[in-house]
């Protein structure tokens, strides 16, 4: 008889099988005992000796030896040294029962216990019959495995001998009548698991980590047996520091160090054939057990009539049935292990009922699995005895089938968490990249506080509400990824995160700087700025932080250039941002695109449009056609509204009220956000503390423009606030000191004078506010007085531009009071004394505010607290106020016409001229004797020189002294005494030019200070001058301080005599040529005698206008000037004193002519000057000779220095701001662009 101890060994998950082959014998052929249905089967570390009973119903040892007595001579021992190594990668559980050779019903058997070998066992294996020791133990694990096993000796009990047959015990079969089986035979050795897990990224392929395990393994198999290639493959393993390596092994000796990693596993596997040597004799523990049925014996035991113990096979099908379902209840398992441990690791981010949800079916889970194994053990036990049919295992598979633990059904169940798997899976992603996580028990402040931020952006993310999560959560990503300090807000764990912050509801992104939002949505923006049309500066934008920008700039509306070039894009005109900065390219209509960035010109710019078919690159226009496109450009529609109103009516909280009204709807957008206070301010509120009531004084602020001494009147200049809207429209609201002026009359006579002046610069008046106080009865000095004069000065025409604004309404429930009836009666009268007047008192031109909603915001800011019904008043007075002033824009804007300022004040344009040209004339006037110093000293050279040498010496050209203006920009404060200028002499003349060396304040930004004049008081308040009235730089007194806005710089000129030139041509005598130059020389002389006698006339109209026309006390500005002149050569080092007598001279022409013509037009035998005339005579001086072009020159640079000035004059509230320099906490200083919330759209054209 042949036995063959072959054998094959399988590792589940991750091991190859190895095969552990064995010697053959022939052994002698004595009994007829069939060895048909002898099985193999795993000992899986159980120990069994030679003999032992077996019943195959259970698939379990049971009962003492079949054979009594010694069986040593029965025992046939073979030799059988082989070691195999195998791993096993694949993890489901059929492949652990192929690769273990466990088939068939077996299976089930193991399977119920965790595990799986042959067609008969596999049923046992799952149904839980067979329970796996030793090496085998790796069974009942799910990850990569490898195994080693090593064959010592193969021991066979020769069953063929007659003799054996006396050895049977009866009564073993007796006492054990479910017994099936016999153990005939045993394969010894030991074995040796390698249990590798690898840790790996959630989002690692299968393909990836299967084959990092596979390299691993093959390292451990190659080594053990030997094989080169084992070294091929070591420098293409992974790290090891992901893998973690755990051994079984069986019974053997020194089994404390056990290997740790893949090098020690290789070491220790490689010595199991020497520690078997060690371990029972040198046999080590039992492998395999050849199990032979007891109907083999059933020939010779003739007198047990039962002895045939029939096993009823299963039929394959079922069995892969019942595999199945175990695989898919491993698979499902497997699934809410894993969502499990990630909701137990993330709880912080999953709602407890979710966690607790999960447990719930896990625990549903596990008790149909234990049910199930339970059934379905009984059942295999009943049809195996035959009293069940086969196909009643069907019926326990179709009981799971239908049931809602199926992996189809909770694959459904499943779904509910998607959310909440994505949620963890953001989670981890946040984890790995360390951004801070606010969830429960914690809060923005506390996290921005404790990793000291100043500038974040916080993603406020609900999870469940699914509108912009996926689009924020992909823009927080790659905010991550450009390095940003992130927060995310977990509004499900947090839900009050949200309110807490002042933050509206919804999945939203914000973006921080120094505790204040810079932008509420930045995925909004984001969408905004991808539909945007974007340039580029191809050159380098020139800024100069010390020079505003020009204010007349427009947003540019241009189509895209590709169009002109037959491309995809149209022929729209779109709005236009710069690709760095993102803020809106505007024009200056200087030949300047301008930006955040600087400014360039309009040349050096590419453009790139939002058409889906434009493409990334950036196209540039022709020159021609872009020149012909920016002609086109409009300026900005200004809407200009003057304030007047008594002093303490409210005209500067109207003003912070209104820049808050335009940015913030309502009163609780505000509170969340920063209040606007455009200017600085003060108030009173009486706090209780205690039962009494302290005073508190509210402050907002500090500006030289504003006085807050207790009863002094706060605005004390004019000065305009300058919004900017929608890129199109400017609206100017011009602020002016109060009528009533706590100084006194002559401060109301100044305050008006300098409105007048101030809104002479202006060409169109929108609209005049007067405001009121609501609940006054009486007339007062604001009705008389304001209208009057405002009327008297401007044309009756500004009546129709005129609207009351009353304040202090909430009391009067937003309606005009008290005050209405006065008003009408001061109306009708006027009414009366002039029929042409007309001022309409309807709802089109009156007006209700109750703008303490501001103080109340500014109260809240200061922590005070309220009550709700308080608060609920304050936000209806701001939301009734927002309203009204859309009412007040729209019909200045709509329904009247703008009052011509510069057209219908031609008084005061008259006066401006002259005021203007006072400097200029006092130059020339100086200019003019220079001029004759200069041609008379010519004069004498020329007379006293041969007549051959003077072709040589150029001598024959006159003289001329022009002056040159370089504008500065900005105004400048120099010094004008002695020590602080010097006197540099024009090149062959005794003319010297004065140039002011010491410049005390580069760009002085005082306000409404006239250039050119010293002493002039209000340069007292310059940066430079000390408490003590001296100069910090120069320590001069204030007094010999001056603004000036342009340099000018005098030039001699050689200006040919057309007569000499003729003479010199014609080769006439030198004699001949001399005489002329002489008698060209006193023409010239009597020239500008005679232009200065035509300057003095016009200078003498001058003063007489200004005299007879002045609205403040009459100060001869032309006569201040002659005498600066006269001073500034004084106080030279070596005056010209023959100069500074001529210059005194003219001054007393001047005063001798002006007089004449005041006795002339107080006698009436002279015209009053008109003025319309003053124009003329500034035509008039342009066009006299030798001066002309240079008072042309003058007066220009005079009036640009006076809009420089009155620039400096306004305040500019533009929807894009720079935040004040800070410190970015290394020393240095940076500045940081915010975009506030975009102005409302207050009203529509």
């Amino acid at each position: 008889m042949l036995f063959s101890s072959a054998k094959q060994v399988v590792i589940p998950n991750h091991s190859a099988p190895f095969t552990v082959s064995c010697a053959f014998q022939d052994c002698p052929s004595e009994l007829n005992i069939s060895h048909g249905d002898d099985m193999n089967r795993e000992a899986m570390g159980y120990f069994a000796t030679l003999g032992k009973l077996y019943d195959a119903h259970k698939d379990a040892f049971c009962g003492p030896s079949l054979f009594s007595g010694n069986l040593e001579k029965f025992v046939i021992p073979i030799d059988s040294e082989k070691t195999e190594v195998e791993f096993i990668i694949d993890d489901s559980i059929n492949s652990k029962l192929d690769k273990l050779n466990i088939e068939g019903e077996l299976k089930v058997g193991v399977i119920l216990n965790g595990l799986i070998k042959q067609k008969m066992f596999q049923l046992s294996f799952l149904c839980g019959f067979i329970k796996a020791g030793g090496h085998c133990k790796y069974l009942s694990t799910s990850t990569s495995k490898g195994r080693e096993t090593s064959a010592s000796v193969h021991e066979t009990i020769n069953i063929s001998s007659r003799d054996i047959i006396n050895q049977i015990s009866i009564d073993s079969i007796k006492n054990c009548p479910s017994a099936t089986h016999v153990i005939t035979a045993c394969q010894w050795g030991a074995g040796a698991t390698a249990y590798l897990t690898y840790k790996h990224q959630s989002d690692e392929s299968q393909e990836s980590i299967n084959g990092k395990l596979e390299l691993e393994f093959n390292k451990i198999k190659w080594s053990v047996k030997g094989s080169g290639e084992g070294t091929k493959n070591e420098n293409k393993t992974s790290s090891h520091e992901n893998f973690n390596l755990k051994f079984y092994v069986d019974a053997l000796p020194n089994q404390d160090n056990l290997p740790q990693t893949v090098e020690e596993a290789i070491t220790f596997m490689k010595s199991l054939p020497m520690l078997i040597k060690d371990a029972n004799g040198g046999k080590g523990v039992p492998l395999t057990y050849t199990l032979t049925p007891l109907s083999a014996f059933r020939t010779y035991l003739k007198q047990f009539e039962s002895f045939d113990r029939i096993i009823h096979k299963v039929d394959e099908s079922i069995i892969g049935n019942v595999v199945r379902v175990f695989e898919e209840m491993s698979k499902t398992q497997k699934m809410m292990f894993n969502c499990e441990v990630d909701f137990k690791r993330y709880h912080y981010c999953v709602k407890d009922e979710i966690s607790s949800d999960i447990c719930q079916k896990l625990q549903e889970l596990e008790d149909a699995r234990n049910q199930f194994r339970k059934q379905l053990s009984e059942m295999l036990i009943d049809v195996r005895y035959g009293r069940q049919p086969a196909a009643a295992l069907i019926d326990v598979v179709q009981t799971y089938r239908n049931s809602n633990l199926t992996y189809e059904e909770m694959q459904k169940y499943f779904l509910k968490f998607t959310a909440c798997q994505d949620k963890i899976q953001f989670a981890k992603c946040l984890e790995k990249k360390k951004v801070i996580y606010v969830g429960r028990g914690t809060s923005l402040d506390t996290e921005r506080l404790k990793n000291d931020l100043r500038e974040y952006y916080a993603y406020f993310c609900d999870w469940s509400n699914e509108v912009n999560r996926t689009d924020n959560s992909n823009l927080f990503m790659a905010l991550e990824a450009e390095e940003k300090q992130l927060i995310f807000i977990d509004l499900e764990a947090n839900p009050t995160a949200g309110n807490a912050a002042g933050v509206p509801n919804g999945n939203r992104i914000c973006h921080y700087f120094n505790e204040r939002f810079i932008e509420m949505d930045c995925l909004e923006k984001q969408k905004k700025e991808q539909s945007k049309c974007y340039v580029k500066c191809l050159g380098t934008p020139k800024f100069l932080e010390n020079i505003n920008r020009p204010n007349n700039r427009v947003d540019v509306d241009l189509c895209c250039p590709q169009f002109f070039q037959g491309q995809y894009c149209d022929d729209s005109e779109g709005e236009w941002y710069c690709y760095k900065c993102k803020s809106r390219l505007e024009y200056d209509f200087n030949g300047n695109f301008h930006c955040r960035c600087g400014f360039a010109s309009i040349y050096e710019f590419a453009f790139r449009c939002s058409h889906p078919r434009h493409g990334e690159d950036y196209v540039t226009f022709d020159d021609q056609r872009l020149k012909a496109l920016v002609k086109k450009i409009s300026p900005r529609k200004e809407i200009n509204i003057l304030l007047l109103g008594e002093t303490g009516v409210g005209k500067t909280t109207w003003i912070n009220s209104f820049a808050n009204y335009l940015t913030y709807l309502t009163l609780h957008d505000a509170e969340n956000n920063e209040p606007l206070c455009l200017i600085p301010s003060q108030f009173v509120v009486n706090t209780p503390v205690n039962g009494k009531f302290e005073r508190k004084v509210i402050r907002t602020g500090e500006d030289k423009n504003e006085n807050f001494q207790q009863g002094q009147s706060c605005t004390q200049q004019p000065l305009s606030h300058v919004f900017n809207i929608d890129g199109k429209r400017t609206v100017r609201i011009i602020d002016t000191p109060g009528i009533g002026d706590t100084r006194g009359l002559i401060a109301d006579n100044q305050n008006f004078a300098a409105i007048l002046n101030y809104v002479s610069n202006i060409k169109d008046l929108h609209g005049i506010c007067i405001l009121l106080k609501s609940n006054n009865s009486r007339e007062t000095s604001v009705f008389k007085y304001c209208i009057s004069e405002l009327l008297a000065n401007l044309h009756i025409s500004a009546a129709n531009n005129i609207a009351f604004c009353f304040t202090h309404t909430r009391s009067s429930f937003y309606r005009p009071g008290d005050t209405l009836p006065v008003l009408e009666g001061y109306i009708e009268n006027l009414g009366n004394a002039n029929e042409n007047l007309k001022i309409d008192l309807t709802e089109k031109t009156i007006y209700g505010f109750d703008n303490e909603a501001f103080r109340f915001l500014c109260l809240l800011k200061n922590g005070e607290t309220f009550s709700n019904d308080e608060r609920a008043n304050y936000e209806k007075s701001w939301e009734k106020s927002v309203k009204e002033t859309m009412r007040l824009f729209s019909h200045f804007e709509k329904d009247i016409t703008p009052h011509a300022v510069r057209e219908t004040t031609s008084l005061n344009k008259a006066r401006q001229t002259i005021l203007t040209a006072a400097k200029p004339l006092a130059d020339i006037t100086l200019n003019i004797q220079k001029n004759i110093e200069a041609v008379k000293r010519q004069h004498d050279e020329v007379q006293f020189a041969k007549a051959k040498d003077l072709k040589l010496q150029g001598q024959l050209f006159v003289k001329h002294i022009g002056i040159q203006t370089q504008p500065l920009g900005h105004p400048r404060t120099v010094c004008n005494s002695a020590k602080c200028t010097k006197t540099k002499q024009l090149p062959n003349s005794d003319v010297k030019k004065v140039i002011y060396k010491q410049i005390c304040h580069h760009h002085c930004k005082l306000e409404n200070v006239t250039p050119e004049i010293a002493p002039n008081p209000k340069l007292q308040k310059c940066n430079a001058m000390n408490p003590d009235l001296t100069c910090r730089k120069c320590g001069c007194s204030w007094d010999t301080h001056l603004h000036i806005t342009f340099t000018q710089e005098e030039v001699e000129e050689d200006v040919e005599d057309r007569d000499i030139a003729r003479l010199i041509k014609e080769n006439k005598s030198d004699k001949e040529i001399k005489e002329a130059a002489l008698k060209s020389f006193e023409h010239t002389v009597n020239r500008y005698k005679q232009t200065q006698k035509d300057v003095d006339k016009i200078l003498a109209k001058f003063a007489s206008f200004l005299k007879k026309n002045a609205i403040m006390a009459y100060n001869d500005t032309i006569e201040d000037y002659l005498k600066l002149n006269i001073a500034t050569e004084e106080q030279q080092l070596k005056p010209n004193w023959a100069l500074v007598e001529k210059m005194k001279e003219q001054l007393l022409r001047y005063r001798e002519q002006k007089q004449i013509l005041d006795e002339r037009l107080a006698a009436g035998e002279a015209r009053e000057i008109q003025p319309h005339e003053i124009l003329a005579l500034q035509k008039d001086l342009e066009k006299l000779p030798l001066i002309g072009e240079t008072f042309r020159n003058l007066f220009n640079a005079t009036v640009n220095g006076k809009e420089t000035n009155y620039n400096f004059n306004e305040q500019y509230f533009d929807p894009y701001k720079c935040a004040s320099e800070q410190d970015n906490g290394g020393g240095k200083k940076e500045k940081k662009w915010y975009e506030p919330l975009k102005p409302l759209m207050f009203w529509r054209s």
